[in-house]
């Protein structure tokens, strides 16, 4: 295929960075031995956009080359493509927390973005449930090669965690966890802030009940209030808990199940 017919850009060439050894030792093999018909670039067939093989089709561009050999693929949506392109890297090498975080937020934009399109093509998206959350984390995890929790960890860090945090971990400062552990400490630390969405209309319906009968009412929010507290205290010394026997490996599956529940302390406590 004629590389200036190649359509390159986002979001497949933001996936990985550029490594500039790797395009060299590229230029290198491509200039000794050819560019192999066995590794041709993958292009969206009828877009004419590149999915897989950027380094290679970089370093044949800046050798000068015309053509490069290219096998075109039919996508249902650019999701679909995506995927494609993530495990195609999977299985090439193991991906950095750097690049584990992007290929994340780049699936979940993307489909933010198909159930855009759907509600305003008229069509009713229903609140996803924790089913179908945990569903899609585990069909990422499956994507990117990594586990359930690990996704869930990077999704509280690209959802919560400040500016300066989530930059640290593209850029390969920092680990995911730690963004993680980070991310929830300034989390635990802040003070509870209540739900609007949820408090006018219960604080209506509690109006009305007291109307009635007030001592009810009142009984009702002494134990929700009781019942919050006790399980922002268990909470806390369940955290602390983790923290300080980390070191026991043995323990290693019951740290995993507290670290797969994202922000559990704000979503057990509304």
């Amino acid at each position: 295929m004629l590389i200036k017919d190649i359509k390159c850009g986002p979001p497949f060439n933001e996936l990985f960075p550029v490594d500039r050894k790797v395009v060299e030792g590229l230029k290198e093999s491509i200039s000794r031995h050819g560019f192999s018909d066995a590794e041709p670039v993958i292009i969206w067939r009828g877009k004419d956009i590149l999915v897989d093989g950027h380094l290679r089709y970089l370093a044949a561009k800046e050798l000068g080359y015309i053509n490069v050999p290219a096998f075109h693929m039919n996508f249902p949506n650019e999701e679909a493509a995506l995927r494609y392109a993530i495990q195609r890297q999977t299985l090439r090498r193991n991906l950095t927390d750097a690049e584990i975080m992007r290929c994340i937020e780049a699936l979940d934009r993307r489909k933010k973005q198909g159930e855009e399109q759907e509600r305003h093509k008229g069509r009713f998206q229903p609140k996803a449930s924790n089913e179908a959350i945990g569903k899609s984390a585990q069909e990422t995890a499956k994507t990117v090669g990594v586990s359930r929790a690990k996704v869930e960890r990077a999704r509280t860090v690209l959802n919560h965690a400040d500016e300066e945090i989530k930059a640290a971990v593209k850029e390969g400062k920092i680990s995911i966890n730690r963004a993680y552990r980070i991310t929830r400490g300034k989390a635990a630390a802040a003070p509870p802030e209540p739900d609007q969405a949820q408090a006018a209309p219960a604080h209506s319906q509690a109006t009305a009940t007291a109307a009635v009968d007030p001592a009810p009412a009142q009984a009702a929010d002494t134990q929700s209030g009781r019942r919050k507290q006790e399980l922002r205290q268990a909470l806390e010394e369940l955290l602390a808990w983790r923290q300080r026997y980390r070191h026991l490996f043995e323990l290693g599956n019951i740290f995993a199940a507290i670290d797969a529940c994202e922000l559990c302390q704000v979503r057990l406590v509304k």
